[in-house]
């Protein structure tokens, strides 16, 4: 409805009825007009003054509630109303305001034109719409714009301008306007303002948004900010800055404020924003208090440090293509790193009780530090894996648990620099929990922090060491430390922690592990030591390994107890041992297998056994299984509670060390030939009642087991121990030999002995078991030989038996009442002759060629010799047989001439006519196609000292001198050439001494320990 002001004209004076009549007319014209608008046209047709009606279309003058439109004419109109309009049209031109407000409660639109001297305000409901075009304002004209749709679709605004959209509709400007002075855009209804871009902001903008409003500026394209950006979001909503568009300018100071739950977004669409090089991202006023800032793709072009917080409910979210390049120390309740490169340092402190969890794919350049000081859980490397070049710390002060590199499957997180932890309260740092791992630099070290750990645990999962620097961390107070699964460290490893915790972990350097907390702890176990390891326990609490899956020690093994508490090695499964085991330093017995842990003995070399002597280690299930070449020596005495299995591998043992079973429920094998004990063995019986005890001896390749029977009137404690011994029982000069006995192995015989002489004893029997070389061939005639005494010398004693058969067995005495040396005989008339083994076997050069002799003392079914002749020791060929003489007892000689001059080994197959055969000791020849040398050894056999004299043999041309069993195991070398050798702690057999020369040449002798 269009209707123009009314021009009252003059009329004559009527009769009173028409009077009245036209009054009411009036009065109903008036209402009617302050009903209505009426859109003004600016022509100019006569001059500039606003209030002259010649200058508009329709004639007249715009009042409250009309609308203007303002296009380009003769005379630019020159405000001078005071009536507020219902809607203004700016097309071309240019509008003085003449230094006054223009009230505007509709619709505007500034098209184009120019807008100068004054201000122009829009004060319009919901409904209405402003769209700023190419309208220009000049520095004097201000812009104060609250409508309900807001549409920047271009412009220059030289004045200030506060331009807020309140309505609830959304929006979209398709920018391009510049603004060169102060700008305040804000949204406070419920829609969204957006704003597609390339817009030039020359002075400070500022952005706010209240109620449930947002806003998205740079929705399609960049823009330019020359000044400072202010970031107010005072809503539920969100405020989306440099939403779109690749080359998004911030040239100064971005300033943020979040204090109602609502959002802060850089970069949403993958647009890009380039922060100036001095310039900082910052709070304002209360800054954030509540909501989320999230940054995408935000690049910072300088190195200026920047520092930014939050608190009561504000997080932060660092994303994907955002790069800092000067330090940063953000301190929010939570920090979401989720893509970001900080190429200086960089601080993280996450102060919430809120859990957090991080998506990971960060690179950090510089030293970084990540800490923990509210009692959320907080999550690192979700997703993907975190890259730290420089040195990293991380720091939990409180409950609750810091997980780092959590489940970044893909790959590891890296760390390039060393990193450093602290944990001073109840909380944790768990490196790999999920299914994430950490990959440490070859040179780099994880430390304790200056803060330190005194409470709470660290866990390292997934946790892998390059390179072999050195690892050493101490922890107090009640800290825990956790190694677990998968973790893998080469370099030494020094760890101490109150609370220790090992599981799954191969250690591929000397390592130290300390417990000294008052808890008791129990490990997993499945760890693999490849190296020597230390394990020590100087707390009051227990400190259990293995309570579950089997350790491998590969290196030698120690275990030290200093403290209140107990150390339990192999509480579980069968654990592997390849070297020695020690208990040295133990200010207590150590239990080994305390649960049902089995310690298997199965190295190819040497083991040794080691302990304080006041402090023998007890072993409740004890496996011998020894790898190719492999024995066990024991340099302590030992204890086996439950059970002592031999499968491969002798143990060597002496009457200050010996093997005690210590129950007679101990469950003890019978052994074999491939696994005995060499050395005396004991027992231990408390029972009242009859036993029947184990004891698995032998000597130099002889398994001679002994079986003892006792029966006792009493439980005390009484211990039987036995040892063989493969000498002639004759040499022993007890005498006489019993009547109706004809002979007595001059083999074998077993010292059994037993504690407190015969108290409590009310008789025993003995089991002896015999083997081929005790030549039993009339079982029946076969009978257990005893000395009357505790040992020889005195009379023999005939203690009868009852064998099991010929070649091999076992013979069972009748009973006794005291124990001494034992051995076996044959009766008169009896076809055992019991013999002798190979008394000489040896190699010459004669006529440079080899000769081999060798004497038999005696022969029972003896077929043939058969020499063989090795170049390595190794691979054998048969060069030729000697006819065996059957059966006598008349020393023979025999000499077999191979044609050979060559260095080489030999040794003897004597095969019986049942095809059976023995080897000989293995002898080495030198070449005998050079100048005679020789080496001498005395005296040979020996059991301790032995002196080397040499012949022919520069000894300053001597590289090295070795000592070797026959299996190839190296037990001494010596770089020089030496004299005397001491050889008491070898087991008994064959060794040979090799000596090295400069010019490549070996020269050897045989040596026999006793």
């Amino acid at each position: 409805m269009y209707t123009t002001h009314t021009i009252l004209k003059q009329y004559p004076v009527k009769p009173l009825s028409i009077i009245l009549r036209l009054t009411l007319l009036f009065i109903l014209l008036s209402a009617t007009v302050s009903m209505a608008q009426t859109t003004y046209t600016w022509d100019g047709s006569s001059s500039s003054d606003w209030n002259d009606s010649d200058n508009w279309t329709p004639i007249g003058v715009p009042s409250l509630g009309d609308g203007v439109v303002i296009n380009s004419t003769s005379n630019d109109p020159l405000y001078d109303g005071t009536d507020d309009l219902e809607s203004l049209i700016i097309n071309s031109g240019t509008f003085d305001l003449n230094g006054l407000t223009l009230v505007v409660t509709g619709n505007v639109s500034l098209n184009g034109g120019t807008l100068t001297n004054g201000t122009l305000s829009v004060s319009a409901p919901s409904g209405a719409t402003y769209t700023q075009g190419s309208i220009t304002t000049a520095s004097t004209c201000n812009l104060v714009v609250n409508s309900g749709s807001i549409l920047i679709n271009g412009g220059t605004i030289n004045g200030t301008a506060s331009i807020t959209q309140n309505g609830s509709s959304t929006t979209t400007g398709s920018g391009g306007a510049t603004f060169n002075n102060t700008t305040e855009i804000g949204v406070s209804g419920t829609g969204v303002l957006r704003i597609n871009g390339n817009n030039t902001f020359n002075g400070t903008v500022t952005y706010s948004t209240t109620n449930t409003a947002s806003m998205i500026t740079e929705f399609t394209n960049s823009s330019i900010y020359n000044g400072v950006m202010n970031i107010n979001n005072m809503s539920t909503g969100t405020i989306s800055v440099c939403h779109s568009g690749n080359s998004n300018q911030l040239n100064g100071h971005v300033n943020i404020k979040i204090s109602n739950g609502g959002l802060v977004l850089f970069g949403e669409n993958n647009g890009t924003s380039g922060l100036a090089g001095t310039k900082l991202l910052q709070p304002f006023e209360t800054g954030l208090t509540s909501g989320s800032l999230k940054l995408n793709n935000f690049i910072q072009n300088g190195t200026t440090a920047q520092s930014l917080s939050g608190t009561n409910l504000a997080a932060i979210y660092l994303e994907k293509g955002t790069v800092f390049n000067g330090s940063v120390t953000f301190s929010f309740p939570q920090i979401f790193l989720n893509g970001a490169t900080y190429n200086n340092t960089a601080s993280f402190t996450y102060t919430s009780s809120f859990a957090t969890s991080c998506d990971g794919g960060n690179t950090f350049n510089g030293n970084t530090a990540i800490i923990k000081s509210g009692t959320g859980n907080i999550i690192q490397s979700d997703i993907n894996k975190d890259i730290f070049n420089g040195n990293a710390t991380f720091t939990n002060s409180t409950s609750g648990i810091l997980y780092v590199a959590h489940n970044d499957t893909a790959a590891s997180t890296q760390f390039n620099g060393n990193v450093s932890i602290n944990n001073t309260s109840t909380g944790s740092i768990r490196f790999g929990q999920g299914t994430g791992s950490v990959l440490l630099a070859s040179g780099k070290t994880l430390n304790v922090g200056s803060s330190g750990v005194s409470s709470g645990t660290i866990q390292l999962r997934n946790f892998t060491q390059s390179g072999n620097t050195a690892q050493s961390m101490t922890f107090t107070g009640t800290a825990t430390l956790r190694l677990q699964n998968n973790s893998v460290f080469n370099g030494t490893v020094t760890y101490t922690a109150p609370q220790l915790f090992v599981g799954g972990v191969t250690f591929n350097a000397v390592t130290f592990l300390e417990k000294t907390g008052a808890s008791s702890n129990t490990s997993t176990g499945g760890n693999t030591f490849n190296d020597d390891v230390t394990i020590k326990n100087s707390g009051s609490g227990n400190m259990t390994m293995t309570g579950s899956t089997a350790d491998v020690f590969n290196g030698n093994a120690n275990f030290i107890v200093t403290g209140g508490g107990d150390l339990f090695p192999v509480n579980n499964t069968v654990n592997s041992f390849r070297k020695n085991i020690s208990t040295v330093g133990s200010t207590k017995s150590i239990t080994f297998g305390n649960g049902s842990g089995v310690v298997q003995l199965d190295g190819s070399i040497n083991q040794l056994i080691q302990a304080d002597a006041s402090f023998p280690p007890i072993f409740k299930r004890l496996t011998i299984n020894s790898g190719s070449g492999g024995y066990v020596t024991l340099q302590t005495p030992i204890q086996v509670s439950t059970t002592l299995t031999l499968t491969n591998g002798i143990i060597y043992t002496s009457s200050t060390n010996i093997l005690n079973a210590s129950s007679q429920s101990t469950t003890v094998a019978l052994g074999s030939s491939a696994s005995y004990i060499d050395g005396p063995m004991s027992v231990t019986m408390t029972n009242a009642g009859t036993s029947t005890l184990t004891l698995p001896v032998g000597k130099g390749g002889d398994h001679r087991p002994v079986r003892v029977t006792p029966t006792h009137s009493n439980s005390s404690s009484y211990t039987y121990t036995a040892e063989l011994f493969n000498e002639d029982a004759n040499d022993l000069s007890c005498t006489p030999i019993p009547t109706g006995i004809a002979n007595i192995s001059t083999v074998h015989y077993w010292k059994i002995n037993r504690t407190s002489g015969s108290a409590g004893l009310s008789s025993a029997t003995v089991q002896l078991y015999y083997g081929s070389n005790d030549v039993v061939t009339d079982f029946n005639n076969l009978r257990v030989i005893k000395s009357a005494g505790s040992s020889c010398p005195s009379a023999w004693v005939n203690v009868g038996g009852t064998a099991t058969g010929n070649g091999t067995g076992s013979i069972t005495s009748a009973a006794f009442s005291s124990f001494s040396d034992f051995t076996l005989g044959n009766l008169e008339g009896g076809g055992n002759p019991l013999p002798v083994q190979l008394a000489d076997f040896s190699v010459n050069c004669v006529n440079k060629e080899h000769l081999i002799r060798w004497t038999t003392l005696s022969e029972l079914n003896c077929k043939e010799f058969n020499i063989e002749q090795s170049v390595d020791g190794n691979n054998w060929n048969t060069l030729g047989q000697r006819k065996g003489q059957g059966t006598t007892s008349i020393p023979v000689s025999y000499e077999f001439k191979p044609l050979q001059r060559i260095a080489c080994y030999y040794r003897l197959k004597q095969i019986d006519f049942d095809e059976t055969y023995e080897y000989s000791p293995i002898i080495r020849a030198e070449a005998c196609n050079k100048e005679l040398v020789s080496i001498q050894l005395h005296p040979n056999p020996s059991s301790g000292n032995v002196q080397i004299q040499y012949s022919g043999i520069n000894l300053s041309e001597v590289a090295s001198v070795r000592i070797q069993n026959v299996l190839g195991t190296t037990s001494l070398i010596q770089t020089t050439a030496f004299e005397e050798i001491n050889i008491q702690q070898e087991p008994a057999g064959l060794y040979i001494v090799s000596v090295y020369m400069n010019n490549g040449e070996i020269h050897h002798a045989n040596l026999i320990k006793q």
